[in-house]
């Protein structure tokens, strides 16, 4: 029954974020993009419940065949803070996959009690099954390297203060 309302909710979200994100961009999406947005805003809707075992089957299977169910619902930055507010920002055809990016609002207890703001870039891409997933979840923590401003993220990872993105490691 949870899940049912998972669905609803997701659902309801995902319409009122598609219509807004093409008027934004003075354009309405393609079909494929309408697709995408519509499974990305479910994975975040699982997400946001911290519905881990419900978000895992959004993952290709190629980052599913490295980690199990058991150790991705071990990944506590996955539902370490409440997530409100998530919206597809934008999304970027990159050649066979696309960039996209997340805006959230989360409470990070330890740091203020008032709500942040939060973003994150994902790589999605067609599956075998032509089922849009999400690529990986990087195992990372972008650390600033000090104040020469360079920095340790992995190669194609945004660095961020860790508060302005609480999903990382």
């Amino acid at each position: 029954m949870q899940t049912n309302a998972f669905n609803i909710a997701g659902a309801i979200l995902v319409c009122a974020v598609a219509a807004t994100g093409a008027q934004d961009r003075g354009r309405t999406p393609s079909a494929s993009e309408s697709a995408l947005r519509t499974r990305v805003q479910q994975y975040w809707a699982r997400r946001q419940a911290k519905d881990l075992i419900g978000a895992y089957p959004f993952y290709c299977q190629a980052y599913r065949s490295k980690v199990s169910l058991n150790d991705y619902t071990r990944l506590t930055r996955l539902n370490r803070f409440d997530l409100s507010d998530v919206k597809v920002a934008s999304i970027v055809q990159q050649h066979e996959r696309y960039d996209v990016t997340i805006t959230y609002r989360f409470v990070a207890p330890m740091i203020t009690q008032e709500r942040l703001d939060g973003q994150s870039t994902e790589a999605w891409k067609r599956d075998s099954n032509d089922q849009w997933c999400k690529e990986d979840e990087p195992a990372l923590l972008p650390v600033p390297k000090g104040a020469s401003g360079g920095s340790s993220a992995p190669v194609g990872q945004p660095s961020r203060p860790i508060a302005a993105n609480p999903h990382r490691d």
